[in-house]
This record gives C-alpha cells, structure tokens and sequence, in this order.
C-alpha cells in the first residue's frame, strides 16, 4: 500500500515538474512584450525600438539576432512591468 502511494507521489511530482519546465519552455520562446511581437522585426526594427523606449542596451558587434532580441524583450518587459 506504502509502494504504492510512494510510486503515485513520484509520479506526481514528476508531472508537475514537466509540465513547469514546459511552461518555461514556453516563456522563453514568447517573443510578446505588451502588445508588440518581437518576433517578426528584424535587428534595424529592435535597434529602433531599443531607442525610442530609451531602453539602454545595444546590440553587440557578433550578438545574433535572437539574443539582441531576447534581451531587448527583457528589458521591454521589465520596464512595462509585466516581467
């Protein structure tokens, strides 16, 4: 009976644990930062936004699109509150 709800738990606790990681998974991969999707401007469009919200941050020399623009939803989110 003990082996049996011990296995239940484990289980359990391994679901919650998946479907966490999936729900960060998911966080990471939203590219939304108010009502403005990230992922459709190019790196001419993140630079401008990153000026005129005077968010502070460039993109450096070698950074890949992706990261500048992980970054520049971070810092977008964090400064609309809605980190």
């Amino acid at each position: 009976m003990q082996a049996r709800k011990d296995a239940e738990d484990a289980a359990r606790r391994a679901a919650e644990q998946q479907a966490a990681e999936e729900a960060a998974r998911r966080a990471e991969a939203d590219m939304r930062a108010g009502d403005m999707d990230l992922g459709k401007m190019t790196s001419v469009q993140l630079r401008t936004l990153v000026e005129s919200e005077d968010l502070g941050i460039t993109q450096a020399t070698q950074e890949k699109v992706d990261e500048f623009r992980r970054r520049v939803r971070d810092a977008l989110r964090a400064k609309l509150g809605n980190a």
